[in-house]
């Protein structure tokens, strides 16, 4: 370890203290230089942080819907594929009726004869319950198509 005099000392002094006070001086600087964040662009950028979050998690497709008046924001993941299950001939069938997640229901379905076949909307379906009691349904293909789970049985 060399030891310096107090004429090198002095001599190096001033580059030392720009080179020490640079940093601290920069960071001073751009401190003061932010803008304020107020309680909505505090929100917005949370809100952003979550969003990205939920890309991030579920993919493409996610939404952010925000309310310009209120200031109320929805995410909305994207919706799930739509299942597509074909009309396998007239037989029991398990069909989501009444929603998703909800008991489904077995019922026999058969094309109805009585209405001929439309070129947009395809052909419709009758269906009947086990249940004596209940009413006979009509579903269009393009519905039935989006409802049925699984076929269950052939022809009774």
């Amino acid at each position: 370890m060399t030891s310096l005099s107090r004429r090198d000392f002095l001599r190096h002094a001033p580059v030392a203290a720009v080179v020490a006070g640079t940093p601290a001086s920069m960071a001073f600087a751009e401190e003061h230089n932010k803008p304020v964040e107020d309680s909505d662009m505090k929100c917005m950028r949370i809100a952003r942080e979550l969003f990205n979050a939920m890309k991030a998690h579920y993919g493409a497709g996610c939404e952010m819907l925000r309310n310009e008046d209120s200031g109320i924001l929805i995410f909305l993941p994207p919706p799930p594929p739509i299942r597509i299950v074909e009309f396998a001939g007239p037989g029991w069938y398990e069909l989501e009726v009444r929603g998703s997640g909800l008991p489904t229901e077995e019922l026999f379905i058969e094309v109805d004869r009585k209405v001929p076949p439309h070129p947009k909307e395809g052909r419709w379906f009758v269906a009947t319950s086990k249940d004596p009691m209940q009413r006979k349904r009509y579903f269009q293909e393009s519905w039935l198509r989006q409802i049925i789970v699984r076929k269950i049985g052939g022809a009774a």
